[in-house]
């Protein structure tokens, strides 16, 4: 048996509905707008500013889904519609996306907003099937998946799923988490005497944390993702698409067939990009001369390298204003990569191998509770 992570496409929606439809909490949430939850999902997978991902556990009977998680790059309104009187989040979303009114920004807002004052995260959908809650090792996996898929970007406020139980109020308060209070308009980090867990999973509610609170008290598990990052190198798009692909795949060849370029445009790219780490950030990569053709030890080390910094460094990655006095790969990347685009082509992938990434458990569960 094992657990594994991947990116949803379309044909996972009707399993994730099914899951979702499985829970009485989120039946009542939704109501009538549970037969509109698939089409909005449909809709939600062509937006680039979210994060949607099925996992599964694979083993004898087959891969089976095990649990759904989606996020979602909200603008500022939305957030603070949802704190001033708090709402169901899951129908609300389904009634504004189909509806045309969608909080979720665009490709450019997320640029600015991640090289400005930062992003909103609220999470739309963080559930197992029924039964699998108290799997330990599910649980790791949804809270792992939730860092790496988040990390790097500017987030100014973290808002969880609503919960289910009792359990969940107390356990998300424990590891972290703070109760919004509309009418002081403040998170608390403790429930009053006469604020009862179950009270408060049974109506909307809103759980989570922000940049200040965290740099006033750090401690929580997931306040590694409201440090504030900066990116050095300032890649262009074409290229952080590139380098992304390559921490999945396993050759040139690979991501030449996955964007449908010729290997002599990867490795042009390759260049330019140690290049770049070479202005900004030499010690990177391995010395000597960047500007080289790829070829050989040499290539492969310097490549080893930059990987190795840019899975430490996911910041590089994530979108960017052009602008702040970073330095870019201005012309030659997106000459060189004409088609590379976030919908190019994906290659037919041979028996035994895969591009999918698959994520092993760590064998610890961040629980660090604030003090």
């Amino acid at each position: 048996m094992g657990l594994r992570y991947r990116p949803m496409t379309a044909g996972d929606i009707d399993a994730c509905v099914k899951l979702i439809a499985s829970r009485p909490a989120q039946r009542e949430r939704y109501g009538e707008r549970l037969r509109d939850l698939g089409a909005a999902m449909r809709r939600l997978l062509e937006l680039p500013a979210k994060s949607a991902f099925v996992f599964e556990e694979t083993g004898g009977a087959g891969t089976q889904l095990a649990a759904v998680g989606v996020s979602i790059f909200a603008n500022d309104a939305f957030v603070e519609e949802l704190k001033s009187r708090p709402f169901w989040v899951g129908p609300e979303l389904t009634r504004r996306i189909l509806n045309g009114n969608s909080p979720i920004l665009t490709e450019q807002q997320v640029r600015e907003a991640n090289s400005g004052a930062g992003l909103n995260c609220v999470v739309w959908m963080g559930r197992t099937q029924p039964g699998l809650e108290t799997r330990s090792d599910i649980i790791r996996l949804l809270a792992n998946a939730f860092i790496e898929i988040h990390l790097g970007y500017r987030w100014k406020e973290l808002i969880s799923n609503q919960m289910e139980s009792a359990e969940d109020v107390l356990w998300v308060m424990k590891t972290g988490g703070m109760l919004w209070d509309s009418a002081s308009q403040r998170y608390q980090d403790r429930l009053a005497e006469d604020q009862d867990p179950a009270t408060i999973a049974s109506r909307p509610h809103v759980i989570g944390l922000t940049r200040e609170i965290e740099a006033q008290h750090p401690g929580s598990w997931i306040g590694i993702l409201l440090e504030p990052r900066v990116p050095r190198f300032g890649f262009a798009p074409s290229a952080q698409r590139l380098l992304s692909a390559a921490l999945e795949c396993e050759t040139d060849g690979e991501l030449a067939l996955r964007f449908s370029i010729s290997l002599s445009a990867v490795k042009k790219t390759w260049i330019a990009a140690y290049e770049r780490v070479a202005e900004c950030a030499p010690e990177v990569i391995a010395p000597g001369n960047l500007a080289e053709k790829t070829s050989g030890n040499r290539g492969k080390e310097k490549r080893r390298r930059l990987l190795s910094y840019l899975r430490e460094h996911p910041e590089e990655l994530r979108p960017y204003a052009r602008r702040n006095g970073l330095p870019q790969i201005e012309g030659d990347g997106d000459r060189i990569l004409p088609r590379l685009r976030r919908n190019a082509r994906q290659p037919k992938l041979q028996p035994g191998k895969t591009m999918a990434k698959v994520y092993e458990l760590r064998a610890t569960w961040p629980n660090s509770k604030r003090t």
